[in-house]
Protein backbone atom coordinates (compact mmCIF):
# COMPACT_ATOMS: atom_id res chain seq x y z
CA UNK A 1 0.00 0.00 0.00
CA UNK A 2 1.69 2.94 -1.01
CA UNK A 3 0.60 5.74 1.19
CA UNK A 4 2.19 9.28 0.26
CA UNK A 5 0.33 11.67 2.68
CA UNK A 6 0.06 9.42 5.76
CA UNK A 7 -1.70 12.75 7.71
CA UNK A 8 -4.25 12.98 4.81
CA UNK A 9 -4.52 8.94 4.44
CA UNK A 10 -5.24 8.80 7.74
CA UNK A 11 -8.20 11.62 7.72
CA UNK A 12 -9.76 9.29 5.10
CA UNK A 13 -9.79 6.09 6.33
CA UNK A 14 -9.09 6.44 10.42
CA UNK A 15 -10.89 9.85 11.29
CA UNK A 16 -13.32 10.43 9.43
CA UNK A 17 -14.86 6.89 9.59
CA UNK A 18 -14.86 6.43 13.34
CA UNK A 19 -16.71 10.20 13.15
CA UNK A 20 -18.92 8.43 11.52
CA UNK A 21 -19.40 4.47 13.14
CA UNK A 22 -18.71 5.99 17.01
CA UNK A 23 -22.19 5.39 18.32
CA UNK A 24 -22.13 2.34 16.51
CA UNK A 25 -18.64 1.49 17.69
CA UNK A 26 -20.04 2.52 21.16
CA UNK A 27 -22.91 -0.04 20.95
CA UNK A 28 -20.82 -3.14 20.10
CA UNK A 29 -17.99 -2.27 23.17
CA UNK A 30 -19.64 -3.17 26.27
CA UNK A 31 -17.17 -5.47 27.83
CA UNK A 32 -13.01 -4.69 28.60
CA UNK A 33 -10.55 -6.97 27.08
CA UNK A 34 -9.47 -9.67 29.88
CA UNK A 35 -6.02 -8.67 30.15
CA UNK A 36 -6.84 -5.09 29.81
CA UNK A 37 -9.22 -5.11 32.73
CA UNK A 38 -6.76 -7.49 34.61
CA UNK A 39 -3.82 -4.38 34.49
CA UNK A 40 -6.20 -1.48 35.00
CA UNK A 41 -8.05 -3.40 37.87
CA UNK A 42 -4.51 -3.79 39.68
CA UNK A 43 -3.54 0.00 39.65
CA UNK A 44 -2.95 1.48 43.01
CA UNK A 45 -6.22 3.55 44.52
CA UNK A 46 -5.30 7.71 43.77
CA UNK A 47 -3.13 6.76 40.70
CA UNK A 48 -3.70 8.65 37.96
CA UNK A 49 -4.35 6.57 34.56
CA UNK A 50 -4.24 8.12 30.70
CA UNK A 51 -6.52 5.87 28.40
CA UNK A 52 -4.78 7.63 25.08
CA UNK A 53 -6.80 6.85 22.18
CA UNK A 54 -9.72 5.87 24.88
CA UNK A 55 -12.68 5.29 22.47
CA UNK A 56 -16.18 5.06 23.79
CA UNK A 57 -14.66 4.61 27.32
CA UNK A 58 -15.01 1.60 28.66
CA UNK A 59 -11.45 0.46 30.01
CA UNK A 60 -11.18 3.88 31.63
CA UNK A 61 -14.07 3.38 34.00
CA UNK A 62 -12.98 -0.58 35.30
CA UNK A 63 -10.99 0.99 38.01
CA UNK A 64 -13.42 3.17 40.18
CA UNK A 65 -10.11 3.67 42.97
CA UNK A 66 -8.50 5.95 40.14
CA UNK A 67 -8.52 8.82 38.54
CA UNK A 68 -8.87 8.64 34.64
CA UNK A 69 -7.33 10.95 32.32
CA UNK A 70 -9.34 10.20 28.93
CA UNK A 71 -8.66 10.91 25.59
CA UNK A 72 -9.46 10.59 22.03
CA UNK A 73 -8.49 12.49 18.89
CA UNK A 74 -12.01 11.50 17.78
CA UNK A 75 -14.72 14.40 19.22
CA UNK A 76 -17.14 11.98 19.46
CA UNK A 77 -15.68 9.37 21.16
CA UNK A 78 -14.69 11.98 23.75
CA UNK A 79 -18.07 13.02 23.94
CA UNK A 80 -19.04 8.99 24.52
CA UNK A 81 -16.86 8.83 26.94
CA UNK A 82 -17.46 11.27 29.16
CA UNK A 83 -20.80 10.69 29.64
CA UNK A 84 -20.64 7.44 30.58
CA UNK A 85 -18.14 8.95 33.06
CA UNK A 86 -20.57 11.60 34.54
CA UNK A 87 -23.45 8.67 34.43
CA UNK A 88 -21.16 6.51 36.82
CA UNK A 89 -19.80 9.65 38.56
CA UNK A 90 -16.10 8.17 38.16
CA UNK A 91 -13.26 10.43 38.92
CA UNK A 92 -11.51 12.19 35.97
CA UNK A 93 -11.93 14.18 32.84
CA UNK A 94 -12.13 13.54 29.18
CA UNK A 95 -9.71 15.59 26.50
CA UNK A 96 -9.92 15.71 22.97
CA UNK A 97 -6.17 14.83 22.35
CA UNK A 98 -3.55 14.16 19.32
CA UNK A 99 -1.86 11.20 20.12
CA UNK A 100 1.29 12.37 18.36
CA UNK A 101 1.49 15.63 20.74
CA UNK A 102 -0.08 14.51 23.91
CA UNK A 103 -0.36 18.48 26.34
CA UNK A 104 0.21 16.42 29.38
CA UNK A 105 3.58 17.52 30.94
CA UNK A 106 6.30 15.06 31.44
CA UNK A 107 6.19 12.44 33.56
CA UNK A 108 2.40 13.65 34.80
CA UNK A 109 0.69 10.42 35.42
CA UNK A 110 0.83 7.14 37.03
CA UNK A 111 -0.06 4.51 34.06
CA UNK A 112 -1.35 5.03 30.38
CA UNK A 113 -3.24 2.68 28.55
CA UNK A 114 -3.26 2.32 24.50
CA UNK A 115 -5.54 -0.20 23.41
CA UNK A 116 -5.92 -1.01 19.60
CA UNK A 117 -4.64 2.81 18.80
CA UNK A 118 -1.24 2.68 17.42
CA UNK A 119 -1.79 -0.22 14.44
CA UNK A 120 -4.14 3.00 12.99
CA UNK A 121 -1.09 5.54 12.26
CA UNK A 122 0.23 4.85 8.61
CA UNK A 123 3.89 4.94 8.36
CA UNK A 124 6.44 3.42 11.61
CA UNK A 125 8.00 7.14 12.23
CA UNK A 126 4.26 8.15 13.35
CA UNK A 127 3.85 5.18 15.21
CA UNK A 128 6.93 5.18 17.03
CA UNK A 129 5.78 9.02 17.56
CA UNK A 130 2.69 7.67 19.10
CA UNK A 131 4.77 5.49 21.53
CA UNK A 132 7.31 7.89 22.54
CA UNK A 133 4.51 10.58 23.93
CA UNK A 134 2.41 7.00 25.55
CA UNK A 135 6.10 6.96 27.53
CA UNK A 136 6.86 10.98 27.61
CA UNK A 137 3.98 11.57 29.96
CA UNK A 138 4.22 8.58 32.52
CA UNK A 139 6.45 9.11 35.43
CA UNK A 140 9.53 7.10 36.41
CA UNK A 141 8.06 3.83 38.02
CA UNK A 142 4.91 3.95 36.22
CA UNK A 143 3.62 1.50 33.72
CA UNK A 144 1.73 1.45 30.70
CA UNK A 145 -0.12 -1.22 28.61
CA UNK A 146 0.06 -0.86 24.65
CA UNK A 147 -1.95 -3.23 22.46
CA UNK A 148 -2.34 -3.83 18.76
CA UNK A 149 -3.65 -5.80 16.39
CA UNK A 150 -1.11 -8.82 14.84
CA UNK A 151 -0.54 -10.31 11.58
CA UNK A 152 -0.22 -13.32 12.57
CA UNK A 153 -4.78 -13.54 12.74
CA UNK A 154 -5.76 -17.12 13.95
CA UNK A 155 -8.98 -17.46 11.85
CA UNK A 156 -7.71 -15.05 8.78
CA UNK A 157 -4.47 -14.74 6.48
CA UNK A 158 -3.35 -11.57 5.33
CA UNK A 159 -0.86 -10.89 2.67
CA UNK A 160 0.16 -7.53 3.45
CA UNK A 161 0.97 -5.35 6.72
CA UNK A 162 -1.03 -2.58 5.97
CA UNK A 163 -5.27 -3.36 4.85
CA UNK A 164 -8.36 -1.32 4.61
CA UNK A 165 -10.59 -3.55 7.30
CA UNK A 166 -14.31 -2.74 6.87
CA UNK A 167 -16.55 -1.88 9.07
CA UNK A 168 -20.16 -3.13 8.59
CA UNK A 169 -22.42 -0.70 10.41
CA UNK A 170 -25.95 -0.36 10.91
CA UNK A 171 -27.67 2.74 9.79
CA UNK A 172 -29.68 3.86 12.59
CA UNK A 173 -26.99 3.80 14.66
CA UNK A 174 -24.64 6.40 12.12
CA UNK A 175 -24.16 9.89 13.12
CA UNK A 176 -24.90 10.62 9.55
CA UNK A 177 -28.48 8.97 9.41
CA UNK A 178 -28.77 10.32 5.57
CA UNK A 179 -25.83 9.10 4.39
CA UNK A 180 -26.51 6.74 0.89
CA UNK A 181 -22.81 5.32 -0.18
CA UNK A 182 -22.54 1.50 -0.34
CA UNK A 183 -25.85 1.25 1.20
CA UNK A 184 -27.52 -2.33 1.37
CA UNK A 185 -30.40 -3.08 3.41
CA UNK A 186 -29.56 -0.56 5.97
CA UNK A 187 -25.69 -1.65 6.00
CA UNK A 188 -23.08 0.60 5.72
CA UNK A 189 -19.63 -0.42 5.04
CA UNK A 190 -16.67 1.54 6.11
CA UNK A 191 -12.97 1.00 5.54
CA UNK A 192 -10.26 1.59 8.72
CA UNK A 193 -6.69 1.82 8.05
CA UNK A 194 -4.73 -1.17 9.87
CA UNK A 195 -1.06 -1.75 9.99
CA UNK A 196 -0.90 -5.53 11.57
CA UNK A 197 2.06 -5.70 13.69
CA UNK A 198 4.27 -8.94 12.63
CA UNK A 199 6.17 -10.73 15.78
CA UNK A 200 9.02 -8.76 17.29
CA UNK A 201 7.83 -5.18 15.38
CA UNK A 202 6.24 -3.20 18.55
CA UNK A 203 9.23 -4.61 20.81
CA UNK A 204 11.61 -2.82 17.68
CA UNK A 205 9.57 0.02 18.45
CA UNK A 206 10.12 -0.14 22.04
CA UNK A 207 13.96 -0.51 21.53
CA UNK A 208 13.76 3.13 19.79
CA UNK A 209 12.18 4.96 23.10
CA UNK A 210 14.99 5.91 25.84
CA UNK A 211 14.34 4.72 29.45
CA UNK A 212 12.07 2.18 29.37
CA UNK A 213 12.00 -1.32 29.62
CA UNK A 214 9.40 -4.20 28.64
CA UNK A 215 7.77 -6.00 31.38
CA UNK A 216 6.15 -8.45 29.33
CA UNK A 217 5.00 -8.98 25.89
CA UNK A 218 2.32 -11.32 24.53
CA UNK A 219 0.26 -12.72 21.97
CA UNK A 220 -3.41 -12.15 22.96
CA UNK A 221 -6.64 -12.87 20.91
CA UNK A 222 -5.22 -12.21 18.17
CA UNK A 223 -3.40 -8.78 19.48
CA UNK A 224 0.30 -8.15 20.40
CA UNK A 225 0.19 -6.84 23.99
CA UNK A 226 3.16 -5.32 25.97
CA UNK A 227 3.28 -3.73 29.53
CA UNK A 228 6.16 -1.37 29.82
CA UNK A 229 7.74 0.32 33.01
CA UNK A 230 9.37 4.02 32.84
CA UNK A 231 12.82 3.88 34.50
CA UNK A 232 13.93 5.91 37.22
CA UNK A 233 17.11 6.49 35.38
CA UNK A 234 18.45 6.76 31.91
CA UNK A 235 19.56 3.71 30.42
Amino acid sequence: MNIKNPENFEKKFVNEVYLEIAPHFNHSRWNPWPYVKKFVSSLEEGSILADVGCGSGQNSLINPKVFSISSDFNLEFAKIANKKMQEQSHKGSVLQENNLKLSLRTNSVDHVISIAVIHHFATAERRLQALKELCRIVRPGGTGLVTVWAFEQKNKKYSDQDNLIPWKAQKRFLKDQNVEKKEKNEIIVYERYYHLFVKGELRILFESVENVEIVSEEFNHNNWVIIFKKLENEK
